[in-house]
């Protein structure tokens, strides 16, 4: 079984009936793109960007 850290801290001490927890960090803000297609999560250290179809991490920005 491969083990993701990172995938896996998205799990940790959920509220009942919450999916994932977003960004790793202290949420600052959250927008959708103009399309809706992308997430962005400003957090601590960076913003993440997600996509809104698999919900997956595309990237996170730290520069």
């Amino acid at each position: 079984m491969e083990n993701n850290t990172a995938q896996e801290s998205t799990q940790w001490n959920l509220p009942k009936d919450a999916k994932a927890r977003l960004g790793k960090g202290k949420i600052s803000e959250i927008r959708y793109s103009s399309d809706g297609a992308l997430l962005v999560v400003a957090t601590g250290i960076g913003i993440w960007i997600y996509d809104t179809t698999t919900y997956q991490e595309v990237a996170l920005l730290t520069a």
